[in-house]
């Protein structure tokens, strides 16, 4: 069980790049170790039912189902992803070796000669040419190595004799590589390596544990800091290479971090996953996700009775698996629900509305949006006219504004109620209500009604005389005679009147006041509040 299931209090931020997201996080399961590539995502996983028994599995970003990387009878450890191999520890009794596994072919290999050796092979990462890890030897010394995959040399970065001496592989990335070493009775410190001038640098510690190291393409350096102790005081911080300092976010008392990784992307975003534990609990892990300050990410979510996926074009949201995704400035996403089985599209919320099956976005900020499929009867409201207003539902259900559909059991009824803003007056209701009064449905099937809002200001009448009949609408929407006859508009605004009849029995006899002559279309210029007669008479037999 994750973090939420062990009642932890919500994670309260300091100074964060945004809101941790939960990434993976299942009941009855621990996740750990999440790592990322362009295109796949991997994490170490056991269950309340076997806790000592850990596995490796991995899926695609763009969604799909997860599949097992370790080989049957064997235990696992992550490590990193490179293009679509990723490098994994494999471990079975006595022996641990790293292993390479294609995410896509799902073939398993053997790294060269040189990284494998009777010794235990631990933690490993990858980035380009070069293979991050620690090796462990029976008497219980330890080495962090750095292995060059393109010339198979290999260069000891740190070493420890003493048993009570713990180093922690982290993460290389680009031309930076990170561990921490922890001495009993002392701290934990995190080292930073430069791969270009085989520089050393330990990250300033105030006496704290510090641990848990990644490291991004710049040198910035994320990790963990706390006192003494499982979950005491637990913080995520990031130092970039002229410092200081920065608390990411505060982990709640009793849960820790084992990991963390950075990854980023083919747009420069960088995104931090690390995982959340709660201490003495087994199978008790959820793998977060941090995005970076000014990262824009659009985040889809699925609800209601009924099933259904939402994918989006730019590819990047199969929704389903994979519910967000990080786009650049300005970037035109279309989303596109998908119902499945018996089910239909109930409409969005958020930053999407109405109850099209597509919706398009400009991304010029980070937007959530979800989208609700159902097996029951959908009401839909819309809003049209010059002014402005909400729409609220009794049950609840619809406010609109911003949530304008709402699947209710058959039978229910429902009243809606029209509440113009304060520079607009109420006009009516059209499709299954009509009239400027209540409106209450009855959702013996799925039913469409549009509230109709007119902007305060100068007011255009129009009547309809005459011994026949006919229409009048405007090119705004917001006179549909009979009906809506009045509506107002802004000073200036130019309203187009348009006329129609019945030809075979009916003949159009003019205009009166702000319009004259016989022609079906007129235009007012509303300089000022204004009415306009149209006569319709009977052909003479």
């Amino acid at each position: 069980m994750g973090v939420f299931g062990l009642a932890l209090p919500i994670l309260t931020a300091a100074r964060a790049s945004a809101a941790p997201e939960l990434l993976l996080g299942r009941n009855r399961f621990g996740e750990y170790q999440g790592v990322r590539g362009e295109d796949f995502l991997a994490w170490q996983q056991n269950t309340r039912k076997h806790p000592g028994q850990y596995d490796v599995f991995a899926r695609p970003m763009t969604g799909g189902d997860a599949f097992k990387v370790n080989a049957a009878g064997t235990n696992g450890a992550n490590g990193g992803i490179e293009g679509d191999l990723l490098v994994y520890q494999q471990y079975d009794g006595g022996k641990s070796d790293l292993k390479f596994f294609d995410l896509r072919t799902k073939d398993r290999t053997s790294p060269p000669a040189g990284v494998n050796t009777r010794r235990w092979e631990y933690w490993p990462s990858m980035s380009g040419q070069w293979l991050l890890f620690g090796r462990l030897a029976g008497d219980g010394s330890r080495e962090i190595i750095l292995y060059d995959l393109s010339t198979r040399d290999a260069t000891k970065l740190d070493e420890v004799g003493r048993r009570d001496t713990f180093l922690e592989p982290g993460q290389v990335n680009g031309d930076y590589a990170v561990w921490s070493r922890c001495t009993r009775g002392t701290k934990c410190n995190v080292i930073l390596y430069n791969i270009v001038d085989g520089v050393k640098t330990r990250i300033p510690n105030p006496g704290a544990f510090q641990y848990a190291p990644s490291v991004s393409p710049d040198g910035t350096v994320t990790f963990a800091r706390s006192a003494s102790g499982c979950g005491n005081r637990v913080r995520l911080l990031s130092y970039p290479l002229d410092g200081p300092a920065t608390v990411l976010w505060h982990v709640p008392s009793g849960g820790d971090v084992g990991t963390t990784r950075v990854f980023v992307g083919a747009q420069g975003n960088a995104t931090i996953y690390f995982d959340n534990f709660g201490c003495s609990q087994p199978a008790a892990s959820d793998v977060w996700q941090i995005l970076e300050q000014g990262a824009i990410q659009l985040t889809v979510k699925v609800e209601g009775d009924g099933s259904g996926s939402v994918t989006s074009s730019p590819a990047g949201i199969n929704c389903g698996s994979d519910c967000t995704e990080i786009y650049d400035a300005g970037t035109g996403v279309t989303l596109t629900a998908t119902p499945q089985g018996g089910s239909t599209f109930a409409g969005w919320s958020g930053a999407c509305t109405g109850s099209s099956t597509t919706c398009t976005l400009t991304m010029n900020a980070s937007k959530s949006v979800t989208a609700t499929f159902t097996t029951k009867p959908v009401l839909t409201v819309a809003k049209s006219g010059t002014g402005g207003g909400s729409v609220t539902s009794s049950p609840p259900g619809i406010n609109c504004g911003n949530d304008c559909n709402e699947p209710y059991d058959p039978g229910t009824s429902v009243t809606l109620t029209a509440t113009p803003n304060g520079t607009s007056t109420f006009a009516g209701w059209t499709g299954a209500c009509a009239g400027t009064g209540g409106c209450t449905v009855t959702m013996n099937g799925s039913k469409s009604v549009t509230a109709m809002f007119t902007a305060e200001g100068q007011t255009l009448s129009v009547t309809i005389g005459g011994t026949g009949s006919g229409t009048v609408a405007s090119n705004t929407g917001g006179i549909s005679c009979p009906g809506i006859c009045s509506a107002a508009y802004a000073p200036g605004t130019d309203v187009i009147l348009t006329a129609a009849w019945d030809d075979a029995v009916v003949e159009f006899a003019g205009w009166g006041g702000a319009c004259n002559g016989s022609n079906p279309t007129c235009t007012v210029t509303m300089d000022g509040s204004k009415s306009v007669t149209a006569t319709f008479d009977l052909e003479p037999p």
